[in-house]
């Protein structure tokens, strides 16, 4: 089989066999590339061998140069098109999850496995699941593998594509710190940590089992000292190899040199909380402006007389009238006066000579 370096092309042979990779960044050197299970054969037609998880091949990408490295633990049994997923754990360490495909005989597979680096030890996840096959598998989040397609093989052709999915849209979300089958994805969950069965290994000194292909081998996959039994994992500590889809194990940095992950990650924060301060003081300082604007602000005019008043023929001020003054009525019996009878005016006649008259009224 072959490995292919999509970025520059180039083609590495493995001495045979098709299986699944995984890429460990970090760690010592430019990082390693893992290779495990599959099938092995030139061709279809000349017949395809199962390829054992009793050992996993390991491709150092710096020295250019395939290794073997046995395996210890609950291993797989042989299979081919299933899926894999690897996380960076936080004390070093590196998780590669197995999931589903064929099986011998044609059966498809439910299980979940877990190879832990750098000590080349298998787990397996308790529980049942569906069964899954010719599948992808990708990391999302913080600590949950997604799976997505597939068929259940067993059922062969063409009865695989028709039977229907119990997963919605044929995805399955499983929590690989808990090792266990969500019901849905989490977009608050908590940050990776490896699995309880796989610290433990560690905390009891599974690492000095380890019996190593080389000493080149061994090099690659250095650890620092990891955490005695019962000590909490630092979530927040620095890992070996940072960036990207997760760090390979390895030795920690050497010397002093800072991180330029930690040294961008530094000044992005510093420049985040710059911004904040800046945009709290110009929020309270506009704040303030309000007040003191509410403060300086016209009260409502109350126009009031603050003279001296000058009464027209008055001695007094004016005085407002009682405003419950009682009803008055007036007197019943009032006396009458009669006109006169005199006329003031005497009687005259008109002169015979005038066409028309006219009557005036006497006042």
């Amino acid at each position: 089989g072959e490995c292919v370096d999509g970025g520059v092309g180039g083609v590495w042979n493995a001495g045979g066999g098709r299986g699944a990779v995984d890429a460990v960044w970090g760690g010592k050197g430019e990082g390693v590339l893992v290779l495990l299970g599959g099938l092995d054969g030139p061709s279809v037609a000349a017949g395809l061998r199962e390829v054992p998880f009793d050992r996993v091949a390991v491709y150092d990408v710096e020295g250019q140069k395939w290794r073997y490295q046995p395996t210890t633990g609950t291993r797989p049994t042989p299979r081919g098109r299933f899926c894999i997923a690897g996380v960076q754990g936080p004390n070093g360490t590196y998780e590669i999850f197995i999931y589903g495909g064929m099986l011998t005989g044609g059966d498809s597979s439910d299980e979940v496995y877990v190879l832990s680096l750098p000590g080349f030890v298998f787990f397996k996840a308790p529980g049942r699941s569906t069964k899954r096959a010719a599948h992808s598998c990708v990391v999302v989040g913080k600590r949950q593998l997604l799976s997505v397609g597939g068929t259940d093989g067993s059922l062969g052709f063409p009865n695989s594509l028709l039977n229907p999915d119990p997963w919605r849209q044929g995805l399955g979300v499983f929590d690989m710190t808990r090792m266990a089958w969500s019901d849905g994805y989490r977009a608050d969950a908590e940050a990776y940590d490896s699995p309880a069965i796989v610290r433990e290994w560690y905390a009891q000194g599974g690492l000095k089992s380890v019996t190593w292909a080389s000493p080149e081998l061994e090099r690659l996959f250095t650890l620092a000292p990891l955490p005695s039994p019962g000590t909490p994992s630092d979530l927040n500590s620095p890992t070996p190899g940072g960036g990207g889809g997760g760090g390979a194990p390895g030795s920690p940095p050497t010397g002093s040199s800072t991180p330029v992950g930690a040294i961008a990650g530094g000044v992005v924060g510093g420049v985040a909380v710059l911004a904040l301060v800046g945009l709290a003081i110009w929020f309270m300082r506009r704040r303030r402006a309000r007040q003191s604007a509410v403060e300086v602000a016209p009260a409502e005019v109350k126009y009031v007389y603050t003279g001296n008043w000058k009464g027209h023929g008055i001695g007094t001020a004016p005085q407002e009238l009682e405003g419950n003054s009682g009803a008055s009525e007036l007197p019943a019996r009032h006396g009458y006066s009669e006109a006169g009878t005199s006329i003031s005016h005497a009687q005259a006649e008109l002169p015979g000579s005038t066409a028309g008259w006219n009557e005036r009224g006497r006042y």
